[in-house]
């Protein structure tokens, strides 16, 4: 089990807009598998992107993410699938289109040694 950096992670029901929160994400609401889980990555764990699905460990190389830190970057599941890697990508299976029902997500890295806080409100 990865030491994790304390990350703030938000989970709320919004709308899809025009021009959505820099730095979160929107799940389409519609198909996902609730609950959706918080861990770190495991082996073999895949993400869809637009050319196809990459391995995380492949994601965080290419993102040039230091070796130290790969494992204290939340994902999140939606059932046994990587619907997203905060703050870095997320799932081209899960992405919601402008006006959609959605889950958007959002982390923020705390600076303290504060716990993870985890707030999910349409669950």
């Amino acid at each position: 089990m990865a030491d994790w950096i304390p990350w703030l992670v938000r989970c709320e029901t919004d709308v899809c807009g025009q021009s959505p929160e820099p730095g979160a994400f929107y799940l389409r609401s519609e198909g996902i598998s609730w609950p959706l889980t918080l861990r770190s990555r495991q082996p073999g764990d895949r993400i869809r992107l637009s050319g196809g699905t990459k391995k995380l460990s492949d994601l965080m190389i290419d993102e040039k993410i230091p070796a130290h830190l790969r494992d204290e970057l939340p994902v999140v599941c939606a059932g046994t699938e990587v619907a997203a890697v905060l703050p870095l990508h997320l799932s081209r299976s899960f992405q919601a289109l402008t006006g959609q029902d959605s889950v958007k997500l959002s982390a923020i890295r705390m600076e303290d040694e504060s716990c993870i806080q985890i707030w999910n409100m349409s669950c």
